[in-house]
C-alpha cells in the first residue's frame, strides 16, 4: 500500500512515494490506496482514493467512488473544460465518480457546454465565484448523478440559464440557491421536469422578488421549500403540484418582505398536498389574507 503525492509546478512533475499509514486506520473509512495531486499552477487540487471493496459498500446502496473531491479555487484563468478532458483520458470508468466538486475560482467566467466529460460528482458547489454563464449542458453525465447542488454568492451570475440547469439535476435531493446578486425572479415552470422525482428540499434564497406561477409543479416529492428576502410577490398557481400526494410540505416564507398585496388570487391554491406555511418575521406587516 503506496501514498503517492503528485506535484505539478509549472509543467514540472515531481513524484513522491512513501509508505500508507497502517491500513487499520485508513481502511475504516473506505480508502486502500491513496492518491493526492496538487495542481498548483491553476490552483487545482485533487484529492482521491481507490474505491473499497464492492461487498463492503454495496449493502449501504452506495456504487463507485464515494470519497474522492475536486476544488478549484484561485484566481487563476484557465480552461477547466480542457482539464476534466485530460482528467477523462487518464482515469479508468472505475475511477470517475467523485464524492464533491467545488468550484471557487474568482478569474473563470464561463462553464461551458460537456465541461465535465464522463466525470460525476456526488455533490457539487459552486461559490464566491465571478462566474458569468453556465451552459445549460455544462454537467451532462453528472445530472443523472449528483444528490446536491449548492450554487452560493456568485455576484456576476446570469440568471438566463440557472434554473434550467438546476432542474436538470434529476438526481437532486438538495438544492440551494443562495446569494446570487442578478437572480431576481423564480421563473414560472422554473421546476417543470417530471423525472426531478427525488428532489425533497428546495432553498431559494438569492435576490428574487417574485414566484412564477408553476414554479414548482413537477417536484412531487418535495417535502420544504424555503425562501428569504426579497420576496414580495406571489403569483397565481406558484405552489400548485401536479400529482396529489399525503406526504406534508413545508413553504418558509419568513423574513420576507410579504404583504396583503403580495399574492395574486390563487397563489397558494393547488398544493395537492397537507401544508404548513411559515409566514413569519416579515419585513413589512401582513393584517389579512383574502
Amino acid at each position: 500500500m503506496n501514498l503517492t503525492w503528485i506535484i505539478v509546478l509549472n509543467e514540472n512533475v515531481r513524484l513522491i512515494t512513501s509508505a500508507c499509514p497502517d491500513p487499520s486506520v485508513i481502511t475504516p473509512y473506505g480508502c486502500t490506496d491513496l492518491i493526492m495531486m496538487f495542481v498548483l499552477n491553476q490552483n487545482v487540487r485533487i484529492i482521491t482514493c481507490e474505491c473499497p471493496d464492492p461487498s463492503v459498500i454495496l449493502p449501504y446502496g452506495c456504487t463507485g467512488c464515494q470519497y474522492n473531491y475536486i476544488e478549484c479555487y484561485g484566481d487563476n484563468d484557465f480552461d477547466l473544460a480542457e482539464m476534466f478532458k485530460k482528467l477523462s483520458q487518464t482515469l479508468e470508468p472505475e475511477q470517475k465518480h467523485f464524492h464533491r466538486f467545488k468550484f471557487s475560482n474568482t478569474n473563470v467566467t464561463e462553464i461551458k457546454a460537456n465541461t465535465f466529460m464522463d466525470i460525476v460528482f456526488s455533490q457539487i458547489e459552486i461559490s464566491y465565484t465571478n462566474l458569468v454563464h453556465i451552459h445549460p449542458d455544462a454537467f451532462m453525465y453528472t445530472y443523472n448523478t449528483t444528490d446536491t447542488l449548492y450554487i452560493k454568492n456568485n455576484p456576476q451570475l446570469e440568471p438566463d440559464t440557472i434554473y434550467d440547469v438546476m432542474s436538470r439535476f434529476t438526481n437532486a435531493t438538495f438544492i440551494e440557491d443562495y446569494h446570487n446578486a442578478k437572480f431576481t425572479m423564480m421563473p414560472a415552470n422554473a421546476f417543470s421536469n417530471s423525472k426531478q422525482s427525488k428532489l425533497k428540499r428546495l432553498h431559494i434564497w438569492s435576490s428574487e422578488t417574485t414566484i412564477g406561477s408553476h414554479a414548482i409543479n413537477r417536484l412531487y416529492s418535495l417535502r420544504d421549500i424555503m425562501f428569504g428576502a426579497p420576496v414580495n410577490h406571489i403569483m397565481a398557481n406558484a405552489f400548485t403540484i401536479d400529482r396529489p400526494s399525503n406526504d406534508s410540505l413545508d413553504i418558509n416564507l419568513n423574513y420576507c418582505w410579504l404583504n396583503e398585496t403580495s399574492f395574486e388570487p390563487g397563489s397558494l391554491t393547488g398544493i395537492n398536498r397537507p401544508t404548513a406555511i411559515y409566514m413569519g418575521n416579515q419585513h413589512t406587516n401582513i393584517v389579512y389574507l383574502s
